[in-house]
C-alpha cells in the first residue's frame, strides 16, 4: 500500500505501474508507505494497524487498485496506538528486536527509524539458520525448493512466511499481530535500493532470532 505523491495523478500512476512496466517508476520511492500485513499463506489471516493520511492510495499486487482515504473532518485524529507486547525498530541495514521473544499471539509495534523505506517480513525456518545462510538462500538461483545453498542452512522447503509489516516510510510506525511457535525465525526486507536495484536483503538486511524457551535474538545494535 502506498499514498501517491501530491504532484502525481491517479491516472498517471496507474499508467506508470501498468503491465508493460519493467521497473518501478522514478516517483515510487517518493510515495508514502504506511505499512500493511506481510505475506499471508492460504487459509491464514494476518492483522495490522496502520496510520493513513487522507489522499489517493494504491494497493499493489498482481495489479494496482486505487482507493481514496477521506478525512472524517478537518480536525486531525490522533493515532490510537494499540497496546504492544514489544517494539521492533528498522534501519539501514538491520533490525533491533526485544531482548527476548515469547511464543504465542502478540502485538508488535514496528518503527522505521531509518532514512529510507524498510519492511519487516517474517519467515520461520524449520532448521537452524544464520543471517548469512538466509541471504544466500534468497540469492540462490536453484529451482529445486529442497536444494541447500552452498554453506549449508535451510532450503526453501524449510521456509514459511508468518506475516509482518510491509513497506514502511521513514519515521512511520505500524502495528502487527503475530502468532509465533517456538523456533527459528528471520526478518528480511525486499525494499529495493535505487542505486543498485538490489533488495535490501541482498545488502545484508536480514536478522535471525529465536522464539520461546528464553530464546533471544541476535539483534544488531541501532546505529
Amino acid at each position: 500500500m502506498l499514498r501517491l505523491p501530491d504532484d502525481l495523478t491517479v491516472d498517471q500512476a496507474l499508467a506508470d505501474l501498468g503491465p508493460e512496466a519493467m521497473e518501478p517508476p522514478a516517483w515510487f520511492l517518493n510515495a508514502n508507505f504506511p505499512g500493511f500485513v506481510g505475506e499471508t499463506l492460504p487459509g491464514h489471516t494476518s492483522f495490522a494497524v496502520v496510520d493513513l493520511v487522507a489522499g489517493p492510495h494504491l494497493v499493489l499486487h498482481d495489479s494496482a487498485i486505487h482507493l481514496d482515504v477521506v478525512a472524517a473532518d478537518a480536525t486531525p485524529v490522533p493515532v490510537q496506538a494499540p497496546p504492544a507486547d514489544g517494539t521492533v525498530r528498522m534501519f539501514e541495514m538491520g533490525y533491533e528486536f526485544p531482548e527476548a521473544i515469547d511464543s504465542g499471539r502478540q502485538v508488535w509495534e514496528v518503527r522505521n527509524v531509518g532514512e529510507v523505506p524498510h519492511e519487516l517480513l517474517l519467515v520461520r525456518s524449520a532448521v537452524p539458520a544464520t543471517a548469512e545462510q538466509i541471504i544466500a538462500l534468497f540469492g540462490s538461483e536453484s529451482e529445486d525448493e529442497h536444494a541447500t545453498p552452498v554453506g549449508g542452512g535451510p532450503s526453501f522447503a524449510d521456509i514459511e512466511p508468518v506475516g509482518g509489516v510491509g513497506w514502511l516510510s521513514p519515521d512511520a510506525t505500524a502495528w502487527t499481530e503475530v502468532d509465533l511457535e517456538p523456533g527459528t525465525y528471520a526478518a528480511i526486507c525486499f525494499v529495493f535500493d535505487p542505486e543498485t536495484g538490489m533488495p535490501h536483503l541482498m545488502l545484508g538486511m536480514a536478522e535471525v532470532f529465536t522464539v520461546g524457551d528464553g530464546g533471544t535474538p541476535g539483534a544488531t545494535p541501532a546505529a
